[in-house]
């Protein structure tokens, strides 16, 4: 008997982290639209060494922080498969710029940290980290995606419950310390360290002296 599979309308998602599975495969953990974290497959995305070239150009992959519309195929053992995809316009400097991609992977890393497959979360998850990302893609220095960033880790705290008292009628001046005392909040009640801090620390420690 065949195994029966469902196949989901098109949903929007944006990639937070790749994994390589088995020796053709892609495990992706994605924000979608609908029901916030969900992790899937992408099936063939990664070509043989034996593969023809004209057979390995046709293979598609995704990579971080790639939108994209897409069919998931659930299945009955809780696997999901993406069937089918289209890109989205891509966020053309989040993997060029270090400081961008530092701030753009920090922010991904902090979703998945206070947010799980089971969190009851809606589409505000993901127009917030596709808003946090499209900003960062656009700012203009260092320092405005330093602040951008600040903001959205702030944001992800308060909609994940985590939001500090002190912050309820809105945020301290934003600065590079305001920065470490969010990142540590979210270590802290998460009890998990962001692998990412210590790259922001030294990237926020290279940033020239303000002007007078």
């Amino acid at each position: 008997m065949a195994r029966t599979r469902s196949l989901t309308p098109p949903i929007r998602f944006i990639v937070l982290t790749t994994m390589p599975l088995g020796e053709r495969d892609t495990l992706l953990r994605v924000v979608e639209e609908s029901c916030g974290i969900r992790p899937i497959i992408l099936r063939g995305a990664r070509p043989q060494p034996t593969s023809s070239p004209r057979r390995s150009a046709s293979w598609k992959s995704l990579d971080l922080f790639d939108r994209a519309v897409g069919s998931f195929s659930l299945r009955p053992a809780g696997i999901t498969n993406l069937a089918s995809f289209e890109r989205c316009p891509a966020f053309g400097s989040l993997r060029t710029d270090l400081t961008k991609f530092g701030a753009a992977h920090t922010i991904a890393e902090a979703t998945l940290v206070l947010f799980n497959e089971q969190s009851e979360t809606d589409s505000a998850l993901y127009d917030r980290i596709e808003a946090s990302l499209d900003a960062i893609n656009l700012a203009e220095s260092p320092r405005d995606t330093f602040r951008l960033l600040t903001e959205a880790l702030a944001g992800l705290l308060t909609v994940s419950g985590f939001g500090l008292p002190m912050w309820e009628s809105g945020l301290p001046p934003l600065s590079p310390r305001l920065l470490r005392e969010i990142t540590g909040t979210i270590e802290r009640v998460t009890n998990k360290p962001l692998r990412t801090a210590p790259t922001l620390w030294q990237l926020i420690d290279r940033l020239p002296p303000r002007e007078s």
